[in-house]
């Protein structure tokens, strides 16, 4: 029992702003994590679309809700798509490099797929391998 509590007792717990990377076709209108929101992060872009959110209260290990609504723009509207809310649980995973992590990186992929990454500063966007960039907007 003392073990176990021990081993609780170093859980790396950091309080963070979320940066946020959309790599989809469609607008992100708002995402939680956990109780912490964000919003308007536009797709389609080389930047990924970043926005920053304050703040979070994250655990190294521990799992967050990330729900979020995917919007549309006026051609895709146009064309019958509609606002969808997606939910999915993620693991806060172990921050990169030595230094304490600031930030929380929050990387939306297509087929709604999340990827979480602690920083001590946001990075570039981390587009999938393949990605035809000459067809993405810059804004």
């Amino acid at each position: 029992m003392l073990l176990l509590l021990a081993s609780c007792s170093r859980a790396e717990t950091y309080n963070v702003t979320l940066a946020s990377y959309n790599y989809t076709d469609r607008p992100i209108s708002w995402y939680l994590v956990d109780d912490t929101g964000g919003g308007n992060v536009f797709g389609s872009s080389r930047s990924g679309g970043g926005k920053w959110a304050c703040c979070a209260r994250v655990t190294v290990g521990a799992p967050v809700h990330i729900h979020w609504r995917l919007s549309y723009t006026e051609k895709q509207y146009e064309e019958g798509v509609r606002p969808e809310e997606h939910n999915l649980t993620v693991v806060v995973p172990k921050p990169d490099g030595s230094e304490s992590p600031r930030y929380m990186e929050v990387h939306f992929y297509a087929e709604n797929r999340v990827q979480l990454r602690l920083v001590s500063w946001p990075g570039n966007a981390r587009w999938p391998a393949g990605t035809d960039m000459s067809k993405l907007d810059d804004y």
